[in-house]
Parts: structure tokens; C-alpha cells; sequence
């Protein structure tokens, strides 16, 4: 399965192949990364709604719902047009079995274009669950855990309200995310089940604690090795707060889910120290050999390098990885597969930037050295 991308906002192409089992996404900051991970997870939620093989026959109903998604996420879909070529955006959905095109005419979503190949969805990806986990997880989390309860005292004190409150909208992969976690209940899992081991493993190695759920609080705790303590996400440290809510879902959402899933994670680095970046993509590496799929962005050497390194260790396999690289141009950005092969994948993102701190090093070294031998 292929989701095309055109004149979506800052992007201007790009294609993701939903047949790889790990995605890795770079490119500089304001670029379209989000852009491109949120609406295809978007597609991707709504067409798990219906089922991969029932799709034909349910266009309608999926239309409607992925509308529904759609403006709750972008409120103003007319700000959506290539902001550089001011062209309309397009997305395309391409099966071995169907096609299906959605356009904007500026105020409202059109769907048309469908070419079916045969009565069954061949092609798509074998996903059961959907995840998304967005930039600032932890801010976001915390943010809207306040919001909650104060929504919840607003709700008991309605005859006390004179004036209508107005909530503002969140995007649905932000509310999903944090619905996801409110909803948490502890259920049973196996002994030997692969990712409860690589989320012990991260407590212990990279946390040094234990994340877990509190049942009375519908709040994540932390709890340091060696301790009695319960820790607010507020009272930890910016590592800890950031990659609890990955912990989370890993521990009690993904470990017991039937069927494979695939999570979208924004900027996993946030706040943690190359060492721990380096040690995250190995257990990454680990998930999707455990049956996990993985899309993620980055703005990280250290992970990149790690991964090509992990590619030539056997670890990662180049034929069911893709590494994208988003690029500007004067019509918007461009994201395009770099080669990855079993030597890992070509370095087209962060080469220039290392040599050119190298070059400046040697200017400067060479200034110094020119200045004393002057003296």
C-alpha cells in the first residue's frame, strides 16, 4: 500500500510506502514531517475502521469519516494548499486492488477516482492497531490531564455557569494519543512476551525506574529504582516525562493487543542525552522484529548512524526499512527513499552540516595557528 502526498501544505511530494515495517523519517524543522505522519495516519485509522478488504464496498461511510477526522484535525482546510505553489493538495491511496484520490476545492474534501482491480484489498499492510504518539508528548500529556479535570469541575458546576465556555478543538492524533492513555487498564500478559522485555529493558537501562499507571488517578507515575516513591510526570526529569508515555503504551496497549501494530512517533530523541538516543533505536530495532511497526521523525545523527550500524549488524533489514529525506524546493518540500542497502543508507542529511563544522574547525584552527606564529 502507497499513500501519495501532493501540495499538502509545506510538502510538495512525497510517497509512503506502507509496506516497509520501519520508516525513518529526517529532514530540517519546518519541512512537512508532521504533516506527512499525521494524515496518513489519519487514512490509515479510518480504513482499519472499515477493514482493508471491505473498503470497496464502504467508500461512502469511509469518506464520511475520514472527513469527520480530517476537519477536527485541520480546521481551515483552505490553509492547506501548497503554501509555495499555491496548488491544491492531493492524496492518494493506492492498493494493488483500488485508488483512491482526495482533493480540496478549498472549503470541502472530494473523493473520486476510484479504480478497483478485483473485490478484495490485495496489498495492504497487515495492521490491526494504530498508535500515535506527537512531539512534546509529555507537555501535551500534561497539559490536557489539567484541562481534563478542570472540564470535569466545569461539568459539575454547569447551573453555576452563566456563559457558554468554548473548548478549543485539538487534532484527533493529539486527542487519540491522550485518549489512549486515559483509557489504560492493566491486563494480563503473558511471561514471555518480547515487548513487556523490551520495556523492562528500558526501565531498567535507560529509566532507571518503573513507569506505571495509577488505577485512582487515571495518572502515569514514575517510580525510581530502589524506592517507595510515586512521582508525578511534573517532579521527573525531562528524559523520564518524555518516553513514559512511549513506555506506556508499549507496556499496556501494545504488549497485549492481538494482531500487529504500528506506531507513528514524532521526534523520539526529545530531550535525551546521544547515548540514550543510541540505545532507544536498538530497542526499536528490537520492536519491529517482535512484530511492531514502526514511522518515526527525526532530527538525530546519533539515531541515523545507529541505525545504519544496527544495518550492518543484522539488526535492521535494509529490504524492510525505508529511510526518507526531506528536502526544500522552491515548490515546497520533497521527501524522497534514499538507497539502503545492507551497508545502511546513504548519508543526505546531516553529511553537509558535519563537514562544514569540520572545515570551519580547520579555519579556525589554521586562524590560531597563524595568529601566534604572528605574535
Amino acid at each position: 500500500m502507497q499513500i501519495r502526498i501532493r501540495n499538502f501544505g509545506p510538502i510538495k511530494s512525497f510517497d509512503l510506502d506502507l509496506s516497509k515495517k520501519f520508516t525513518v523519517i529526517f529532514g530540517k524543522n519546518n519541512i512537512g514531517k508532521s504533516y506527512s505522519t499525521s494524515v496518513t495516519y489519519l487514512i490509515l485509522k479510518n480504513l482499519m475502521k472499515f477493514g482493508y478488504e471491505k473498503l470497496d464496498a464502504n467508500l461512502t461511510e469511509f469518506g464520511e469519516s475520514f472527513r469527520e477526522s480530517f476537519y477536527a484535525t485541520y480546521e481551515d482546510i483552505g490553509n492547506l494548499t501548497n503554501r509555495f505553489s499555491q496548488k491544491g493538495m492531493k492524496l492518494v491511496l493506492c492498493t494493488d486492488a483500488l485508488e483512491l484520490t482526495i482533493e480540496s476545492d478549498g472549503k470541502k474534501l472530494l473523493f473520486h477516482n476510484v479504480a478497483t482491480a478485483g473485490n478484495k484489498l490485495t496489498g495492504s499492510p497487515d495492521i490491526s492497531h494504530i498508535h500515535y504518539l506527537p512531539a512534546s508528548r509529555s507537555g501535551l500529556y500534561q497539559a490536557l490531564s489539567a484541562f481534563s479535570q478542570i472540564f470535569a469541575e466545569l461539568s459539575r458546576s454547569r447551573g453555576f455557569l452563566k456563559k457558554k465556555v468554548d473548548i478549543p478543538s485539538i487534532p484527533e492524533p493529539v486527542s487519540d494519543y491522550f485518549l489512549g492513555l486515559s483509557a489504560i487498564r492493566k491486563r494480563e500478559t503473558e511471561d514471555d512476551n518480547e515487548i513487556l522485555r523490551l520495556v523492562r529493558e528500558m526501565e531498567k537501562n535507560i529509566l532507571k525506574g518503573e513507569v506505571h499507571f495509577n488505577e485512582e488517578t487515571k495518572q502515569m507515575v514514575y517510580t525510581p529504582c530502589h524506592t517507595d516513591l510515586s512521582l508525578d510526570m511534573s517532579l521527573t526529569s525531562s528524559m523520564v516525562s518524555e518516553l513514559s508515555p512511549v513506555v506506556s503504551y508499549l507496556k499496556y496497549i501494545v504488549a497485549s493487543a492481538d494482531g500487529t501494530s504500528i506506531i507513528f512517533i514524532e521526534e523520539p530523541e526529545a530531550h535525551l542525552h546521544p547515548e540514550t538516543q543510541v540505545r532507544l533505536m536498538e530497542i526499536f530495532a528490537e520492536l519491529v522484529r517482535a512484530n511492531v511497526r514502526i514511522v518515526m521523525t527525526s532530527h538525530s545523527s546519533y539515531m541515523f548512524n545507529k541505525m545504519n550500524n544496527l544495518i550492518l549488524d543484522k539488526k535492521i533489514d535494509p529490504e524492510t526499512t525505508g529511510t526518507v529525506v526531506f528536502k526544500h524546493t522552491d515548490e515546497g518540500s520533497v521527501g524522497t527513499y534514499v538507497s539502503t542497502d545492507e551497508l545502511g543508507a546513504d548519508d543526505e542529511n546531516f553529511l553537509d552540516v558535519a563537514e562544514k563544522l569540520f572545515n570551519e574547525k580547520l579555519e579556525l584552527v589554521e586562524k590560531l595557528d597563524t595568529g601566534e606564529r604572528a605574535e
